[in-house]
């Protein structure tokens, strides 16, 4: 990546002894070497007058060398601050040129990659400098990268001189919808992805006949009884729809809850019917955390009364309040 100018310009500065020190020295270096010439001048210069002079106008003559010594010392520390700092930050040596992205499995690199480099535009910084690794803040941008590419977990980390590395996890990203005798998946923007063959469907019926919960990579199946209308490339449902779905079965996974099916009456329902094992369903609601639901259900299934011949369902959509039939 970057322009034939920025490899010219680093291949140039490596073939130098001091551009080797830099390319391959750890980053602290990079400030403690000017800073090293900077006080070996200030003390050359500073170094006292081996001759001793005597005359009239040994006063004016010490004044005047002492004037000149701060002229040339000030002279050639502008001259380094100066070069320094182009270096540093109008160079584009230590501009990221280069992205490497570890532990993607299902999204495309290629779109993963573009929203990382959109992130590193929108970071704040000094005009000009969103690229520069010295000014990159990786917990901010590991912060955004986690949101908005919808992410498990992200890991930023630097290496100089312009190559920056990120370790992901990602998020169940992806739906099987069973309605209409049928198996589709959507993405988790909420688009069409593909018909699910023939072949492919035995490996999801037997997961709907298996015991939950399901492992945390595998795909979750929702079915939807009537309203679905479906079409490769086209949306199937809104994209926050269909990452509340993802949402949710996540919660349900790392509560360990199982169940049978995952059933909604209609595309556009908030009410989650799970079938579970029991003989009775559970209702959760889409619309508030799933979270506080599971804690409910689990308390009232430990401290429900003794007498207590529940056949039909129990509701924990309500904050609060658990309803049983």
């Amino acid at each position: 990546m970057g322009g034939r100018s920025s490899r010219e310009l680093r291949t140039t500065l490596q073939s130098t002894p001091l551009g080797k020190i830099l390319f391959l020295s750890k980053p602290y270096l990079l400030i403690a070497l000017p800073a090293k010439i900077f006080f070996m001048i200030k003390k050359w210069l500073a170094a006292p007058r081996k001759k001793r002079e005597e005359g009239t106008f040994v006063a004016t003559r010490t004044q005047a060398y002492s004037a000149r010594r701060r002229a040339v010392l000030g002279f050639l520390a502008a001259v380094a601050i100066f070069g320094w700092t182009y270096v540093f930050f109008g160079s584009g040596v230590l501009d990221v040129q280069t992205l490497q992205i570890e532990g993607l499995t299902t999204q495309d690199r290629g779109e993963v990659a573009r929203g990382v480099w959109q992130a590193i535009e929108m970071q704040p910084s000094f005009p000009g400098q969103q690229k520069n690794l010295l000014l990159l803040d990786v917990d901010a941008l590991s912060v955004r990268l986690k949101n908005e590419l919808y992410m498990e977990k992200v890991a930023v980390e630097k290496f100089y001189p312009n190559i920056l590395r990120l370790k992901l996890e990602e998020k169940q990203s992806s739906v099987i919808i069973a309605a209409n005798n049928e198996f589709y998946l959507i993405d988790r923007h909420g688009i069409g992805s593909a018909r699910i063959a023939d072949e492919e469907q035995g490996q999801i019926l037997s997961r709907i006949s298996q015991p939950s919960p399901t492992a945390k990579t595998d795909t979750p199946i929702l079915t939807i009884n009537r309203g679905v209308f479906f079409a490769v490339g086209e949306p199937f449902v809104p994209e926050a729809t269909v990452q509340g779905w993802l949402g949710a079965f996540q919660e349900l996974s790392k509560a360990g809850f199982g169940y049978r099916r995952a059933i909604l009456e209609h595309p556009t329902t908030t009410k989650l019917v799970l079938d579970l094992y029991e003989p009775y369903d559970a209702y959760f609601d889409l619309l508030t955390p799933v979270e506080s639901q599971i804690e409910a259900f689990y308390a009232f299934t430990k401290m429900k009364p003794a007498d207590a011949d529940i056949r039909s369902y129990i509701d924990v959509r309500v904050p609060g309040r658990v309803y049983y039939k």
